[in-house]
């Protein structure tokens, strides 16, 4: 499924000279991906359990490996322990992380 760019600026705000992306995320899927966007945020779906961070961290690497950056610059910045997370990801641009998210759609 291919999305406009539109949808995904929408899930993506700038603080500090950091991007944020507001996902939600379904932990203990059976493939880590993007699904969708929906309601301003990214769905995406990770194996690891939602336990001891195991899901945070591979929602880090997953959107690290989308926006081709190094894992330690994306981040589980807020809802640590929700569904709904925000990824602060360093030293990124807006219109390029939207343009790499849809091509992952």
């Amino acid at each position: 499924m291919k999305l406009d760019q539109e949808a995904a600026i929408e899930c993506i705000f700038e603080r500090d000279d950091d991007l944020h992306v507001r996902v939600r995320v379904k932990a203990g899927a059976r493939a880590d991906g993007l699904l969708d966007i929906r309601d301003g945020r990214v769905l995406l779906q990770v194996k690891a359990p939602a336990k001891e961070g195991k899901a945070n961290r591979s929602v880090s690497v997953l959107l690290a490996g989308v926006l081709s950056v190094q894992k330690n610059r994306a981040v589980v910045a807020h809802g640590k322990r929700s569904r709904d997370k925000t990824v602060r990801i360093t030293s990124f641009s807006k219109k390029r992380a939207a343009e790499l998210i849809c091509r992952q759609l």
